[in-house]
């Protein structure tokens, strides 16, 4: 685990509170910038590792909302990792503002050691305009754990990014027996006066960081007078990190002085180094809704599962059994994704396929629920319900659970509707069981990624889904057997069960969650903008 943030840890820590696919909110967003200080030492050897949580109360409990990363050995951190939220007038708000010492490389904050919280509504927050103090302290015990401030900063729209790559040198040597392990952060001056941490670097012994990527709001609020101060910091595996120097500048100086050495500072005015911005160049970075409000459709394709470890239908234990007034998961599912992604379609056909059944004597793994090869599309959403009970007294189940026929299909007609009318598809596959393709299944995954498709797996039932987590590839890059590594994340999987005692509203923002981000990068990876 790297003691210091990866490149562009400087990125909003965004939560998932609102809707994935909503191109319509006219909430205001603010940005909240978090730091602690006075915090009680939970180590006994070494100092406190802190992160900051932030909840929400949602539907009568507290949600996690979104975290900071850990900042390494240090009572008073400024966290650079912020919290993006929507301030929404007309409601109350509630936040929950949890402070723990991370000991453990287990993501459950239940491992961890807790510090403290603090209350507040985000409507206060903003009322106070500048920073605000809270104490933290642990439920029911009114003993002081630390303070932390909040402040708060309006969001700009704006689709600029800014790239930018800097080195330095002769920087002044912090300790005579080791050198020096200079990192930078870049903060923004705020409307209190304040320096509010937006980017961090990785560690570079030779002072030559690695080219990143900002968006123009999160670095100035799009504004190039804006004051920006950039901290050389020496890091230190064992204590906080020391301040070699700064300087103080606006992203227009920057742009105006590119391969112009600036010196570095010291708080006593002291040169200690000498820092150079050796690229600088900003590029509109477009977003899910400017696609959509520029003539890009989605296009929903759905796969169901009839291999026979789903039960006899006709069983009220069948996932899908059908009883009067009853939805099945796989119905609950249809309903949930279709419902958000059916209106941006404008001719309402949507293709529906089955896999695991057999039609007439041989088990098939890719047909038309439509039983017309030829146009397996349905219309609207009633269409893709009703096609899926008719099939299910047609066919019978059987198996086995095989991906990579269906996604192959999908991944063609992707290719088609886009040339055709620009129609980014994508394909749900709702299953119950442990796949039997894994290795087909990722050549055709990964042969998809530079494709218009997103795969979507909801997981229904009790069955063991550990390989789609595989599939998923949030931490692990999927590879195909002929070496070649996913060019994009284009998978997301959840499983039902984590939302049967939800609003169905839950599960549809958590399967589509990822899309919006998912089809930025596929048109960044093509070069398409929108038209």
């Amino acid at each position: 685990m790297s003691h210091v943030a990866d490149n562009y840890s400087g990125t909003s820590a965004v939560g998932g509170a609102k809707s994935a696919l909503n191109p319509n909110s006219n909430f205001p967003t603010v940005e909240l910038h978090v730091k602690a200080n006075e915090l009680v030492d939970m180590d006994i050897i070494t100092v406190s590792d802190p992160i900051c949580v932030l909840f929400v109360w949602n539907n009568g409990k507290w949600s996690e909302y979104a975290r900071t990363e850990v900042v390494w050995n240090n009572l008073n951190p400024e966290w650079v990792k912020f919290f993006t939220i929507q301030y929404i007038f007309e409601i109350k708000q509630p936040l929950m503002f949890r402070v723990y010492d991370v000991d453990s490389d287990t993501s459950t904050l239940s491992s961890q050691d807790f510090i403290g919280e603090a209350q507040i509504d985000l409507s206060q927050i903003i009322a106070n305009r500048g920073t605000t103090t809270l104490e933290l302290k642990i439920p029911h015990n009114d003993k002081k754990r630390g303070i932390i401030h909040i402040t708060p900063e309006q969001v700009e729209n704006s689709g600029a990014v800014i790239e930018m790559q800097f080195k330095a040198k002769n920087l002044k040597k912090m300790h005579f027996l080791t050198s020096n392990s200079p990192y930078f952060v870049i903060s923004k001056g705020s409307e209190s006066g304040s320096f509010l941490p937006v980017f961090q670097s990785e560690v570079s012994k030779k002072c030559q960081w690695k080219k990143f990527s900002i968006p123009y709001q999160t670095l100035c609020n799009c504004d190039p007078a804006r004051p920006l101060k950039i901290s050389v910091m020496h890091y230190r595996s064992t204590t906080h990190a020391e301040q070699i120097g700064f300087i103080e500048t606006t992203y227009e100086r920057i742009s105006e002085s590119l391969m112009q050495t600036q010196d570095i500072m010291d708080e006593h005015r002291n040169k200690v180094g000498e820092l150079t911005c050796t690229l600088v160049v900003i590029n509109q970075k477009y977003t899910f809704v400017d696609y959509l409000r520029n003539g890009v459709q989605l296009n929903l394709i759905t796969a169901i599962d009839f291999t026979s470890s789903n039960g006899d239908p006709r069983n009220m234990n069948s996932l899908h059994y059908m009883g009067a007034d009853y939805l099945n998961q796989y119905e609950k599912c249809i309903r949930a994704v279709g419902e958000i992604l059916c209106p941006y379609d404008s001719d309402q056909e949507f293709p529906v396929f089955g896999f695991g059944a057999k039609v007439g004597f041989q088990a098939n793994h890719c047909f038309a629920l439509n039983f017309n090869e030829a146009n397996p599309c349905v219309h609207g959403l009633e269409g893709i319900v009703g096609c899926y009970k008719y099939a299910l007294s047609q066919v019978a189940l059987s198996g086995p659970t095989l991906f990579a026929h269906i996604i192959r299909r999908a991944t063609s007609m992707a290719i088609q509707a886009w040339q055709e009318s620009r129609t980014y598809t994508i394909l749900l596959i709702v299953t119950d069981g442990i796949i039997n393709d894994m290795m087909d299944t990722i050549d055709a995954i990964v042969d998809a990624g530079n494709k218009p498709l997103s795969i979507i797996i909801v997981g229904v039932g009790n069955a063991n889904f550990d390989a789609m987590d595989v599939l998923d590839a949030d931490d692990e890059p999927l590879v195909s057997r002929a070496g070649y590594k996913m060019v994009r994340d284009l998978v997301q999987f959840v499983p039902f069960n984590e939302f049967a005692k939800k609003h169905y509203t839950a599960l549809a923002a958590a399967v589509l969650d990822e899309v919006p981000r998912q089809l930025v990068e596929w048109a960044e990876l093509n070069g398409i903008r929108p038209v």
